[in-house]
């Protein structure tokens, strides 16, 4: 017959396959060639009777592959076609032989990735009745995908992303600048790229690239500065019994 694996190439001797006999005893077992091809031995009889085989593949536990649970029953049935020779006729899930065929597939399990960093606040002063609110997007191809928040500094984090095929994501996460006094916001922009394999063992694996290599040191700084303030202080000079005259007294 044939083995065929969907969903990536196959190799060969990768899948186990056991001819039995009525009993269960195991008669042979073989492997499946490169190209997916499965070959018994030949099987020789020299008496008249009926004999009962069943074909079946073996479990396997490579990863991310479903095992083709079907067992073929097949009868062999030898005659004696009366001119001194021995006839064999297959009957039951096969009348060939040829056709004991399993179907494999193959899926790598998802894997996801989290990114996020650290929001630090310089400068404010801690008895503040201010609480300052600083907004995070997380974005791709444009379009902003996820938003947070953090309340004065602290630790951020976008939800999870999942991947379920392999492929190449870029994203870009950066501040969104408000207009708290006294704030200077980060303009940084940091670029990130998710490059997602499947390791053709049943997983995908997503490695991180560009501005940060782990997703969880995009920080951002911000800094505090109040605005000055002027005080002017002042009166009036009154000298009684004569005029005063300009720039008679000093002040210190």
């Amino acid at each position: 017959g044939k083995k065929t694996l969907e969903g990536r190439d196959l190799a060969a001797d990768e899948f186990s396959f056991i001819l039995a006999d009525k009993d269960g005893k195991t008669v042979e077992t073989v492997k499946n060639a490169a190209d997916g091809k499965i070959s018994f031995s030949k099987l020789t009889f020299d008496k008249v009777g009926e004999y009962q085989y069943t074909v079946k593949e073996t479990a396997t536990n490579k990863g991310g592959v479903t095992v083709d649970s079907k067992t073929y029953n097949i009868t062999v049935k030898v005659t004696d076609n009366g001119n001194g020779k021995l006839v064999a006729a297959i009957s039951g899930d096969t009348t060939t032989g040829s056709d004991l065929n399993f179907v494999n597939k193959y899926k790598a399990g998802s894997t996801s990735v989290t990114l996020g960093g650290h929001k630090t606040f310089e400068n404010f002063p801690e008895d503040s009745k201010i609480v300052p609110v600083f907004t995070f997007t997380l974005s791709e191809n444009g379009k902003v995908i996820d938003t947070k928040t953090v309340e004065k500094q602290g630790d951020y984090a976008f939800d999870s992303i999942t991947y379920d095929k392999a492929g190449e994501h870029t994203y870009t996460v950066k501040e969104v600048a408000g207009n708290q006094a006294g704030v200077t916001y980060d303009s940084k922009t940091y670029n990130v790229t998710v490059k997602v394999t499947d390791n053709k063992e049943g997983k995908l694996v997503a490695a991180i690239s560009g501005d940060s290599t782990t997703g969880n040191n995009l920080n951002f700084t911000n800094s505090y500065k109040a605005a000055s303030v002027d005080v002017q202080f002042g009166g009036k000079k009154t000298l009684e019994g004569r005029d005063l005259a300009a720039d008679e007294f000093s002040f210190i």
